[in-house]
């Protein structure tokens, strides 16, 4: 993948509030970035974000059902069905929700039981980016190639869904009469509403590209950590951050501080430590981080899982990236510390 390029513009920061029902809020830094694509597979995630629609604090949380609540804004009626959005948990944890669905007066309804979380507590509520937003929805906004009756020639969008991919691309000619401007199923040629496609930031996938052509993703910075939830085997990740994203800022160069963000390590030796694979082209290079490495096993060092030799903190992990997960659990994912009050 060829060298991004990015561009941040410092804005005031606006929060105001037209009345119990509705807010509206901007980012502190937007811009833009441009993921250079190179022929073939390109690891991508999305790195600038959909403008929040809401800001504050939250009061209370409950269980069964799990809900948060703003007593001074009615979050759920900013809650539209069929649409899919991202809570931030704005105190450090990095903790993200994904949200579906309104709850009861002011509340949304989570996945997870946020009742053990400090109350009152900072949030951040915005749209989950989706295939539309991201790429576009038309010939005329489309920033890939797109087929014309077919994929071919078009590039396409892979996400991982556990076992495999799910294969997108967009057509000029698409449906039974062919007289659709659409996302495509790959495989079964199925249309797809493309603004349902979520493009979850803490994600990555795939974009393989027929002819390498850019595309510039804008939107806001998000300044804070983002936890990364882990299965055994593979994880698509994102780095969230448009600049500054290495092995260091995201996950720490200690073994106290890599194991405070929940990456497994290793003890002279890969088994049993999580492991970070970087597409470098034409394959991974995959690292993991060893706390009794080099030649003396006394240093605590990221490591080359293939040649055991040692790797700089300072690799940039890219925009996407995959992690081979030892176990199931919680990676905490940092972000430079000049983000921090932008």
């Amino acid at each position: 993948m060829k060298p991004i390029t990015y561009s941040l513009l410092a804005a005031a920061f606006a929060c105001g509030f037209a009345s119990a029902q509705s807010t509206t809020a901007t980012s502190p830094v937007v811009g833009y970035e441009t993921l250079a694509m190179s022929p073939g597979f390109n690891f991508v995630g999305v790195r600038l974000h959909e403008n929040p629609i809401a800001v504050g604090l939250l009061d209370s949380a409950t269980t069964a059902p799990n809900t948060v609540t703003d007593n001074d804004i009615n979050l759920g009626a900013l809650i539209t069905g069929g649409k899919t959005y991202i809570l931030e948990i704005q105190n450090g944890s990095g903790i993200i929700q994904e949200i579906t669905s309104a709850g009861a007066g002011t509340s949304i309804v989570t996945a997870a039981n946020l009742t053990g979380l400090t109350y009152p507590c900072s949030y951040t509520l915005r749209p989950a980016s989706t295939l539309n937003s991201v790429f576009g929805s038309s010939v005329a906004t489309m920033k890939l190639d797109y087929g014309q009756g077919g994929y071919g020639g078009a590039d396409q969008v892979w996400k991982w869904n556990g076992t495999g991919f799910t294969k997108y691309y967009f057509d000029q000619y698409a449906g039974p009469l062919q007289d659709q401007e659409t996302w495509v199923n790959v495989d079964t040629s199925a249309t797809v509403s493309g603004a349902t496609v979520n493009l979850i930031y803490a994600d990555s996938f795939i974009v393989s590209s027929a002819a390498g052509k850019d595309v510039t993703v804008s939107g806001d910075l998000k300044a804070g950590p983002t936890e990364l939830n882990i299965v055994g085997g593979f994880n698509f990740a994102g780095s969230v951050g448009p600049v500054g994203m290495d092995l260091k800022t995201a996950f720490g160069d200690t073994a106290a501080t890599v194991t405070a963000s929940g990456v497994h390590i290793g003890q002279g030796g890969y088994g049993g430590a999580d492991q970070i694979w970087l597409w470098n082209g034409t394959g991974f290079t995959k690292v993991y981080f060893d706390q009794y490495a080099g030649p003396l096993q006394d240093q605590e060092l990221w490591v080359n899982v293939d040649t055991s030799a040692t790797v700089p903190s300072t690799t940039a992990l890219g925009a996407g990236f995959i992690i081979s997960g030892a176990g199931a659990g919680n990676i905490h994912e940092g972000v430079p510390a000049y983000y921090t009050g932008l």
